[in-house]
């Protein structure tokens, strides 16, 4: 009997996995490969001029994560359409960095280029989608806006990363401002 009992012990503790060390957890996320990111009703207002609206669409992104940390590289052309006063503008650029990206359990942020550009949310399998908060210098005599709105990611199957660009320099003010603090000029 003490054999029996003995072999029944331990293969309860085997399948109970009784090593006596304490579960980790789930493993973070995995962010490394390529998203598709989106940016829906970013709103602010320009004091003079009144409010406006934008979205980003296109921006095609390959993250590298360590840990909990992550960043990336925005590769190809990207889209940006923004209305104000009635009037629709858009224009196309390329590049950027995403940068200063933490993951907490399921939860993400990062920045877009600059720490002025935050976006915060959550991760869902192969998904992202929170919020942005973006401060824009759009100069005298306007000075900084705050632009809000929202995100989104899904990942992609891996492309190649292509050569980072700026965004056109004849790009109209509102959009190539903001624009170019996507991409980091």
């Amino acid at each position: 009997m003490r054999i029996g009992s003995a072999l029944a012990i331990a293969v309860l503790l085997v399948g109970c996995g009784g090593d006596g060390g304490e579960s980790l957890g789930p493993a973070p996320p995995d962010l490394n490969g390529s998203w598709a990111f989106n940016w829906t009703n970013m709103n602010g207002t320009i004091v003079g001029l009144g409010s406006f609206s934008c979205s980003i669409t296109g921006v095609n992104a390959t993250l590298t994560q360590v840990d909990n940390t992550f960043s990336g590289q925005i590769n190809g052309d990207w889209t940006m359409t923004c209305i104000a006063g009635g009037q629709t503008e858009t224009m196309t650029a390329s590049g950027g960095v995403i940068s200063n990206g933490v993951i907490s359990g399921y939860r993400v942020s990062f920045s877009m280029a600059t720490d002025d550009a935050s976006q915060t949310g959550t991760i869902s399998g192969n998904s992202m989608s929170g919020q942005a908060t973006w401060r824009v210098d759009f100069g005298a005599p306007y000075g900084i806006v705050v632009v809000r709105g929202n995100w989104s990611a899904v990942r992609t199957q891996a492309t190649a990363a292509a050569e980072v660009q700026l965004p056109a320099a004849k790009a109209g003010r509102l959009t190539g401002t903001m624009a170019a603090a996507i991409a980091g000029s």
